[in-house]
């Protein structure tokens, strides 16, 4: 509640209430006359006379005057009284009371006006003079509460107004100072509290919101500055807080989105530069994790790369991979607790090729090599675990080639054929081996059936 306006308006009530008027001569004179009548001497005057259905008395002296009035209609009371340049006016109807004050100072005037129902009050007072305009507005139901203040200067001007009800307080601010120009807005209750402010001076704007309910939280800031706009926004809701991040600087645009629960976060930023590259950057770790992944594009040229790496408790990844018109390249590394790998492909003009290794507890080590090229296909493996073990293969169009070998208890055991393709038919031949001594061989010839 606004005291001094209360305490203002008390004052004024009692001092200028009708009621306390109605003491007055004027008062007796006017009851006791009903026809109308003028008076005048050099010093006095004194007239009665009717408006309408209203009847006024005035009376009138050297640097004072009094008038009187009664609406007959509206049942309406009024009462003017002025003492040089101060001007007082008090009504009265039946169910509402209101005056005003109209103060001349040296250097400008005041007025305050008031009113009274049977369920509202007010008060209002604004001060005029050069170069310095003031005022304040207050008032008060059952329901509700509100003020407003304001002040107009050179080069300077402000206005608040606020509101309360039982339940809920909101209000607003606008102003200007120089060439700033600014506002805000706010709303409370007893969960609920949100305040949003903006400014504006020459070519650039800016502003931000401030949110709050119960656990939950809410941030906005903005700017728009030539060809600059940003945005940033967050929220937090116990534990958990993300946000987005965005600058828009003439062609080029920078995205930002984040996400934190407790020790762990992850971010994730996009670049364009508005003349075909992009890049998308994620990032993220926790109490036992981190990772990055990393992707960039040449939209002129058709290249594109993507990279990540990161750990994860006892494991661990890097990987990369790129592309343009006619090539494709790919690397990746891995290991964990019981296990490491890597391996890479390469795609350019008709040629194909991958290599893989890797060691694990489970399978041992192992190498694949794989190749290619037109009319060709060839691949090599080989590993170990307690024995050691290679295999390889080649295809051409008209004949493939296959040869696996096995050290085991000390024995070299190997296995080949050969696949052709002559005159329709399909022509194998294969042997097995032990110690480089042939234990098996093979020769069949397939005919493909005729219908």
């Amino acid at each position: 509640m606004d005291g001094n306006s209360l305490a203002r308006l008390l004052q004024l009530k009692s001092e200028y209430s009708f009621d306390e008027l109605s003491k007055r001569p004027i008062f007796r004179i006017f009851s006791t006359k009903s026809e109308p009548y003028s008076y005048q001497s050099p010093s006095r005057s004194e007239s009665l006379y009717y408006i309408d259905n209203t009847k006024i008395l005035e009376l009138v002296g050297t640097g004072y005057g009094q008038k009187i009035g009664l609406d007959d209609n509206s049942k309406t009371w009024f009462v003017e009284l002025w003492i040089n340049k101060l001007v007082i006016k008090i009504w009265k109807s039946p169910d509402r009371e209101w005056g005003e004050i109209i103060q001349p100072e040296n250097s400008g005037m005041t007025t305050e006006k008031w009113n009274f129902l049977s369920n509202e009050k007010s008060y209002e007072m604004f001060h005029v003079e050069d170069n310095n305009d003031y005022g304040h507005k207050w008032g008060k139901n059952d329901d509700s509460e509100w003020k407003e203040i304001w002040h107009t200067r050179p080069n300077s001007k402000f206005l608040e107004k606020y509101w309360i009800t039982r339940d809920k307080k909101w209000g607003e601010k606008e102003g200007k100072e120089n060439n700033r120009v600014w506002g805000e807005k706010w709303e409370e209750t007893a969960e609920f509290r949100e305040v949003t402010a903006w400014n504006e001076e020459n070519e650039r704007k800016w502003g931000k919101t401030e949110g709050k309910k119960g656990d939950f939280s809410w941030n906005e800031e903005w700017s728009i500055e030539n060809e600059r706009k940003f945005n940033n926004k967050w929220w937090s809701d116990g534990p958990k807080k993300w946000g987005t991040k965005s600058t828009v600087e003439g062609v080029s645009e920078a995205h930002e989105e984040w996400e934190e629960i407790g020790s762990s976060k992850k971010i994730k930023i996009t670049y364009d530069d508005g003349f075909g590259h992009k890049t998308i950057t994620t990032e993220g770790y926790g109490d036992d994790y981190k990772y990055k992944d990393e992707f960039t594009e040449d939209v002129s040229t058709g290249e594109m790369m993507t990279q990540k790496q990161g750990h994860s408790g006892k494991e661990t990844w890097s990987s990369i991979v790129k592309q343009s018109p006619g090539k494709f390249y790919v690397h990746n590394i891995g290991q964990d607790s019981n296990s490491s790998w890597e391996e890479t492909w390469h795609e350019e003009s008709g040629l194909k090729w991958a290599r893989k290794k890797g060691n694990s507890s489970a399978w041992g080590s192992w190498e694949e090599y794989w190749k290619e090229t037109p009319g060709l296909k060839e691949c090599r493996k080989w590993g170990r675990k307690d024995d050691e073990w290679l295999e390889e293969w080649k295809e051409e169009p008209s004949k493939k080639y296959c040869r696996k070998e096995q050290k085991k208890d000390g024995k070299i055991y190997v296995q080949e054929w050969n696949e052709t393709y002559e005159d329709g038919k399909m022509i194998t031949k294969g042997n097995f081996l032990e110690d480089g001594v042939t234990v098996k061989e093979w020769d069949d010839i397939i005919i493909p059936l005729q219908f």
